[in-house]
């Protein structure tokens, strides 16, 4: 359907598809103040209704080329996750409170403190491990971006194979070394 002629009535029907309330489109289109009546009989026009559904349907179809439907959106969401992932690592690496502890200065580590025994011997201590969490997040981003990309092959039982297909080849040179009398 092409624009319409009247450009009250394109505005308007922009405006609704747009998510504007009838009336609020009714008056920035350019009418009267307080017709609310007019606002609601005009969007039951046929040609009105048919064009606002038509600039919704616009819309909806940019919005999928541009979301987490294209291919090219979700890998760049992963990508920017997996930097965040990464910034934590790093702070956590700088932490001047995992310095002194084995492994604190790889940011792997989480901190948390326990508790063991109650009351007034109850005795606070530190604990530090690996956190397997963020390792296990930035394993499935990439291996969500490597098969996006087509460079991720499943192994099976059987002959391995290329993405297009062909078999996988391993080619192992063995060439040892010379030992001297």
């Amino acid at each position: 359907m092409p624009v319409l002629k009247n450009s009250k009535h394109e505005k308007f029907c922009q405006l609704v598809a747009k998510g504007e309330s009838l009336i609020s489109a009714y008056e920035q289109s350019g009418y009267a103040k307080g017709s609310d009546g007019n606002a609601a009989r005009l969007k039951g026009n046929e040609r009105i209704s048919a064009r606002i559904e038509e600039i919704q349907s616009r819309i909806s179809e940019s919005l999928v080329a541009q979301s987490i439907a294209v291919k090219e959106a979700r890998i760049k969401a992963a990508n920017e996750r997996w930097l965040k992932l990464q910034i934590v690592i790093a702070e956590r690496a700088v932490d001047p409170q995992m310095q002194d502890v084995a492994g604190g200065k790889t940011g792997l580590l989480s901190h948390d403190q326990k508790s063991i025994g109650a009351g007034p011997a109850a005795e606070v201590i530190d604990v530090y491990s690996v956190d397997t969490g963020v390792l296990k997040e930035l394993r499935e981003h990439e291996v969500q971006v490597a098969k996006e990309l087509g460079q991720w092959v499943e192994k099976s039982s059987g002959t391995l194979t290329n993405p297009d297909g062909t078999p996988f080849r391993i080619a192992v040179v063995y060439d040892p070394p010379k030992v001297s009398e």
